[in-house]
C-alpha cells in the first residue's frame, strides 16, 4: 500500500519525491488531510451509520459515473 500512497504523492507533486521528503513529512500530512476529511464528513452526517451510508452511496455515484 505505501507505493500506492508515494505514487499518488509523486503524481499530485508533479515530480519525484526523495523518500527523506516522502517519510515522514508527506505522508503524514496526507493521513492528516484524510483525518480531517472524514472528521468533517462525521460531523456533517450526524453518526456513524449515517456516515458510512453517505460514503457507501457516494461510492455508489462514482461508480456509475465510469
Amino acid at each position: 500500500m505505501d507505493f500506492v500512497y508515494k505514487a499518488l504523492i509523486r503524481q499530485h507533486a508533479n515530480r519525484e519525491v526523495p523518500e527523506d521528503e516522502y517519510f515522514p513529512g508527506l505522508f503524514n500530512a496526507h493521513l492528516e488531510r484524510g483525518i480531517k476529511l472524514l472528521d468533517s464528513e462525521y460531523k456533517h452526517a450526524g453518526n456513524y451509520n449515517k456516515l458510512l451510508n453517505h460514503l457507501i452511496k457516494i461510492s455508489e455515484e462514482n461508480l456509475k459515473e465510469r
